[in-house]
């Protein structure tokens, strides 16, 4: 059943989001962990050529650590702060 919605969810992101006239700029995917947004975000940015980003990974090559190191010497107030950085350094460079 997953793979059924998330055939249809990708079907409808295309629509709305590929667009015939230019390339695409972006598009951010949020929601709650494994809901499918790795899986939606990679299948759209194949579809329209874009390079596809998770900010979790951008989060720990940006910090030097994973997210449980992060979290581990920080907590969550350390990681939204660089959620935030990699947030900013995705819409600077991308």
């Amino acid at each position: 059943m997953t793979r059924i919605v998330q055939t249809a969810a990708n079907a409808l992101l295309v629509k709305h989001f590929v667009n015939p006239d230019g390339p695409v700029r972006g598009v951010a995917l949020i929601g709650l962990r494994g809901a499918g947004k790795s899986t939606l975000g990679q299948r759209l940015a194949e579809a329209v050529e874009v390079p596809f980003l998770r900010v979790t990974d951008v989060v720990e090559q940006l910090a030097g650590m994973s997210v449980a190191e992060i979290f581990s010497l920080g907590g969550q107030t350390a990681y939204r702060r660089l959620e935030q950085e990699a947030l900013q350094h995705v819409l600077d460079n991308y």
